[in-house]
């Protein structure tokens, strides 16, 4: 008896011991980090296991379910508790640009379309395909340098030794694509290059305002022009204010108001009994205009335009006769100009010629039409 329950210790024992060197299950977790652990329990939320230095199983160790990617079993089986998440793309490598180097110790980062005779033609990396094209004068670039690794130079008497010396320390600087990123001020640097004579095709296709001076003539008509005949009236004065805008390089569309006022003061000998008086005529126009602006070479251009005039004619005698005529009546003028630039401000300075009906009767005026050179000197933007 004592022989077969030392026989069973044995087998027991030797049991036991077959069991804690089995092989351990292994869990891999989601970060793809593993665990040599023997799984107890897989649980709604938890996966409860022990460590195999634990024989005994006294100690259960715990891992959240939502941390495990899966665990494979001693005997090979496999059992996924969560799918692993996708591999993050790698993001597209940065195209090295076109470099630029210019006269005034600036890099121009760009994509470079075009190099000419007098220019070089070129779009802003953060640009679209269809963003503004920029032009820069050749004579104030030093150095062109190709993203395909073409270099162009140019010579230019005016850069100076300082400028050299800049343009030798820019050419150890390491290139490649982290080059647009770290350089975002020197492409502020090289606006105001763009903003002088190197302007864009687009820039010009914007809204304006002005207000200008006219001055105007009457011109060709006795019974506005001649003292003995008419009301003597020669020279007006006055103002107009303009909207335009630009359509196209070589065309811009304006909406132009504006004010004349014409004075004369006239002394009158009465017949028969020689008594002098005085009378006073006053002729105000008030156009508003719709025309268009045809620019023939640069900024010089030829306006047309036309619209209506609300014209109040106003005449006062000595005594208490007066007559006062408001009206409305059609109006063109034709006007040849130029619009040069003062800083950020545009003049526009021109010669026209504007022709009214003006239908102004009284016993000393009247007249069909005026017709009226003038002056104009206006600013704006």
């Amino acid at each position: 008896m004592r022989n077969i329950l030392t026989f069973l210790i044995l087998c027991l024992t030797a049991s036991f011991q077959a069991l804690g060197q089995s092989q351990p299950d292994k869990i891999f977790q989601l970060d793809k980090t593993s665990q040599d652990a023997y799984v107890d329990e897989i649980g709604e939320t938890a996966i409860t296991y022990f460590l195999p230095a634990d024989t005994r199983r006294q100690n259960p160790q715990q891992v959240l379910k939502a941390r495990v990617w899966k665990i494979v079993f001693a005997n090979g089986d496999e059992e996924v508790i969560n799918p692993l998440p996708a591999e993050p793309t790698m993001p597209a490598p940065v195209a090295r640009p076109d470099r630029i180097f210019t006269t005034s110790n600036t890099i121009v980062e760009a994509k470079v379309l075009h190099i000419g005779q007098t220019t070089v033609e070129y779009r802003r990396l953060d640009g679209a395909a269809d963003s503004p094209v920029f032009e820069l004068p050749l004579e104030k670039v030093i150095r062109i340098e190709l993203a395909d690794g073409g270099v162009r130079s140019f010579t230019n008497s005016e850069t100076s030794e300082t400028e050299k010396r800049s343009t030798r320390k820019s050419d150890s600087t390491p290139t490649g694509p982290q080059q647009t990123t770290r350089k975002p001020s020197r492409m502020r640097e090289s606006r105001p290059i763009n903003a002088g004579s190197a302007r864009s095709r687009t820039e010009d296709a914007r809204l304006g305002l002005s207000a200008a001076f006219v001055g105007s003539y009457v011109y060709k008509e006795p019974y506005w022009q001649a003292d003995s005949n008419g009301v003597g009236l020669r020279q007006g004065l006055g103002g107009s204010l303009t909207v335009q805008y630009k359509a196209l390089k070589w065309l811009a569309i304006f909406l132009e108001g504006g004010y004349n006022q014409f004075l004369s003061n006239r002394t009158y000998l009465t017949p028969g009994n020689d008594t002098l008086y005085t009378a006073k005529y006053i002729l105000r126009t008030m156009p508003v205009q719709l025309g268009a602006k045809i620019y023939l070479s640069g900024r010089v251009y030829l306006g047309l335009s036309g619209g209506m005039n609300y014209l109040i004619t106003r005449f006062d005698s000595y005594s208490d006769y007066s007559l006062e005529t408001k009206r409305f009546s059609p109006v063109g003028t034709a006007a040849l100009g130029v619009e040069p630039r003062l800083g950020g401000l545009k003049l526009n300075i021109a010669v026209q010629y504007t022709y009214s009906t003006v239908m102004a009767t009284s016993q000393y005026a009247a007249s069909p039409a005026i017709h009226t050179p003038q002056f104009k000197l206006g600013i704006g933007f």
